[in-house]
Parts: structure tokens; sequence; C-alpha cells
């Protein structure tokens, strides 16, 4: 199931030098924090462009783990080859987010970044990742609502028209708005979202808003969306608004990339009347109020019972408390 862009090498250097920003660094950050690689995992990283993400996987996960870095573009898996050169836990390969190839539940963790949103078919990639992660694996995925840009301008219609043009560059505008119930429907469980905040009031060089409004340019333009008057009279105008202090871009007002982290489902403790929900750390069992990584369940006054325990080897934890129901088992946090 094709993209809904294309990049030639071309296009695929100008995402590397806009991924290199500070601005796009942070978003990367705040996804590695969220995924917590670790040592001998098995990772996915979905639509790796460049490779940056996938070279700090490699790092975390080291030489007894394993990063498959999938990706559509040839231009882009190369720069990732050379990106990643002397990493032996990275493998590359040309494929489909929507078919993977990879075995069922051979995945510890999986991470898409800027990506699933170019995917027309964007359910049955969400499905793929589902098929691929084992029972507690876990995905981050971060995407840009683009129906809640914010781009100030002194000709504003005219920065709107730019914009709705500019949606056509995407399969889905606003993504994050749906990926909980996708995740949902295909038995992955929701368990944090957070804003990743890009805010740039400047057009220097090495900021998002700067890579990010040649971009725009060229698409709307070479589309035949815009005329290339009306694009380069924008342009002219956000380097005006630069030079009075005006300049403001921001991807979303409120959360301004939706990340999303998913949890595979855990299995049930019991059957019938309250449930209690575990996740194996893979130091012990799932199944016995003994096993390691199992969530006890505690009555809170006026709130119902939840689970909240800590897994007694410390290494997973609760991130607030859940509801435990006849039909919902506890879901855990990574980080």
């Amino acid at each position: 199931m094709a993209s809904s862009m294309t990049f030639d090498k071309a296009a695929a250097l100008r995402v590397e030098a806009l991924y290199a920003t500070p601005d796009v660094a942070a978003t990367r950050v705040a996804a590695f924090h969220a995924l917590d690689p670790r040592p001998g995992e098995q990772v996915a990283d979905l639509g790796c462009g460049p490779g940056f993400m996938t070279r700090e996987l490699a790092l975390a996960v080291g030489p007894s783990g394993r990063v498959h870095g999938l990706d559509l573009s040839a231009p882009m898996l190369a720069l990732a080859r050379a990106r990643c050169a002397g990493l032996p836990a990275v493998e590359l390969a040309e494929a489909d987010m929507a078919a993977m190839g990879l075995p069922n539940g051979s995945l510890d963790a999986a991470v898409a970044l800027q990506s699933l949103e170019y995917v027309p078919g964007v359910a049955c990639a969400v499905a793929e990742v589902a098929r691929l992660l084992r029972p507690g694996g876990r995905a981050v995925v971060l995407d840009t609502d683009f129906g809640s840009v914010v781009w100030h301008g002194r000709d504003q219609a005219r920065v709107d028209r730019i914009l709705v043009a500019y949606d056509a560059h995407i399969a889905h505008q606003s993504l994050p708005r749906v990926l909980g119930r996708l995740a949902t429907e295909v038995g992955l469980a929701v368990v944090r979202r957070e804003v990743v905040p890009i805010l740039n009031a400047s057009l220097h060089p090495n900021t998002y808003a700067h890579g990010l409004a040649l971009f725009i340019r060229d698409f709307v333009v070479g589309s035949g969306r815009v005329l290339a008057e009306e694009a380069d009279g924008w342009l002219a105008e956000c380097a005006a608004l630069d030079a009075a202090g005006e300049f403001f871009h921001e991807p979303q007002p409120l959360p301004v990339c939706a990340a999303q982290a998913w949890l595979r489902r855990p299995p049930f403790g019991r059957r019938g009347g309250r449930q209690r929900g575990g996740r194996s750390c893979g130091r012990g069992p799932i199944g016995s109020p003994t096993g390691c990584c199992w969530s006890m369940t505690t009555t809170w006054p006026s709130s119902g019972t939840y689970g909240t325990a800590r897994c007694p080897c410390g290494r997973w934890r609760s991130t607030a408390p859940k509801r435990v129901g006849p039909a919902s088992p506890t879901t855990w946090s990574t980080w």
C-alpha cells in the first residue's frame, strides 16, 4: 500500500536537513523516552526516513538486539544506511507499513514518527503493528494534527489557502484524533497521550519552520495548487514578519504533535467477576497473584476498584489508576 507522498534524492536530503534541526530532534527524544528501548530487544522503526531514530534505537538495544528500519523510499533508506553504518543491530528494508513481512509477535516495541499519516490505509498499518507486537509489547506513534496548525500572517487568508493546499501532501490531516480508536479496534490499549511541542518565533535557518516553509512552497507550487507568485509572496511575508519580530508558527495550538503510546492488551488474570490484569516483564509468569508483574486490585473510596500496584521486580508500573471492570484489564506503562 503506497504512501501518499514519494521522496526522490533531493527531497530526501531536504527532509534529512529538516529532521536535523533542534526542534525535530526534541520530538525524537520525547518519543525515545516514551518507547524506552532496552538491550536485546527487537524493535521496528516504521517509516525510518534518514535513520536518525534508527541509529539511536540500535545504540540502545545493542548488538544482542535488532532494529528493523522500514521505509518505502530508496533515497531515504540510502541515507539511513550511511547513518547506521557499523551498527550490527540495524536491518534496513524497503517495506510497506501495512505488510511488513515480519513474523507474528516478533517485536518488543515499534515506533512511527510522522509516518502513519502518509499511509492511505492507515487502519491496515495499525493492525499490522498489533500483529507484530508480542503480548505486552509497546508502540509509540507521533503524528501532527494539520487541521490545528497555527501560522501567523498579515494576509491570513493567503496563509490559510496555502496550508489547505499543503494538506494534499498527506493522506490523513488529523490522524491523532482517531488513532486511539484505531488502536483499540485491533486490541491495543492506549496507555498514554501527550503533546510534544514545537513553537517557532523565528525563521532562523536552523528551525523547523524555516525548512518546512520551503517544503510547503515547493509542494503547493509543484502540484499546481498555488501560483508561484502567491507562494513566493507568502515566503517574503514570513521573512518580513521575522525581521519585525512577529513571526509565529506552531504546528498545533493545543496538542502540538500528538504522541500516542500503545500497549498490546495484556491477558486476563481471571475470568468472571472483577478482572485482574497483568503483564510479563520476562522475569515471571502471568496468571497468579504471586507471579511477577501481577496487578493487584485496590478499592479507592467512591471510585470503584482500580489496579495500581507496582510490579515486585520494579520494572513495570501503572502510570495512573486504571479502572478494572468486568471486561477491562489493567494496562501498564513502560516509562
